[in-house]
């Protein structure tokens, strides 16, 4: 798991859900991996459907060739 852009963005929305499920429901389960943060992260995998992902990399490329052409 990488620690830059997108990945530590998802990893702050999850323990933010996380956070909210103990503040709501107290849950122990929540209040454990939130006490062991640093080791909990690691267990939690992002499922991403791989048709999902090429369409939006070929949707950031065109983008991408977008910018380029339109004058600064």
């Amino acid at each position: 798991m990488t620690r830059g852009g997108e990945c530590q963005a998802d990893e702050a929305i999850l323990k933010s859900l996380i956070e909210r499920h103990f503040k709501y429901t107290g849950s122990t389960r929540a209040r454990t991996l939130l006490d062991d943060w640093s080791n909990a992260r690691g267990k939690f995998v992002k499922v991403f459907p791989t048709e999902y992902k090429r369409a939006l990399g070929e949707m950031f490329a065109a983008a991408g060739k977008t910018k380029e052409k339109t004058p600064a």
